[in-house]
């Protein structure tokens, strides 16, 4: 349902939705009851940096595994008790965030890949948070994330401004900055969906 996709967009996963809509008698107006049940928060578990990263690896750690750490987010950080919840969407911010950052430091055709590895819920020697609560509880719920970087060339540019443009020169090259950025998120490789396709 749609609600099942909202909640699995928002990194609530292995819940079921049931969407109940009850009529008024003499009344235009519907009650809709909306049933959740089972589901769980997802959290990042762990995170490893590979490859030539333009800002420290701690850094890239850090932003990864803080991604519910921000003003917008904040409902996600009280309600899982941890800064390391985890969303595709919130994936997708944080990665663009590095993207814009190592574009405005000239590494415009910086490339980040991430790999998937969700924790089997059975095993014992995983942390508690990301084991099995129940016999029947089989809703995967951490992620260790391999994040790739190749930053690739160092880009640098003059740029001439004629004819009395009105426009500074460093406004210009963060405009020019931001487009390769979007660019090459765009061209990113990022893990296929079919990574979660034993959360569906």
């Amino acid at each position: 349902t749609r609600v099942e996709t909202f909640l699995k967009k928002n990194g609530y996963y292995g819940a079921s939705a049931e969407v109940l809509e009850v009529g008024q008698a003499d009344s235009l107006l519907i009650d809709i009851i909306i049933t959740i049940k089972n589901g769980v928060f997802a959290r990042v578990n762990e995170v490893s940096v590979f490859g030539d990263t333009p800002i420290r690896r701690r850094a890239v750690v850090n932003a990864y595994r803080r991604m519910c750490f921000s003003f917008n987010r904040i409902i996600e950080t009280f309600s899982t008790g941890t800064l390391g919840c985890y969303s595709r969407e919130l994936e997708r911010e944080t990665t663009q965030s590095l993207q814009d950052k190592f574009a405005k430091m000239g590494y415009v055709q910086a490339r980040i890949r991430i790999s998937h590895h969700w924790i089997d819920v059975n095993d014992t020697s995983a942390p508690k948070s990301c084991q099995k609560r129940s016999a029947d509880d089989s809703t995967q719920r951490c992620v260790n994330l391999r994040i790739d970087i190749d930053k690739g060339p160092k880009v640098s540019w003059s740029i001439k401004v004629k004819d009395q443009v009105a426009i500074s020169r460093n406004a210009f090259l963060r405009f020019i900055g931001a487009i390769f950025a979007v660019d090459q998120f765009s061209r990113s490789s990022i893990a296929d969906e079919s990574d979660e396709v034993a959360l569906d």
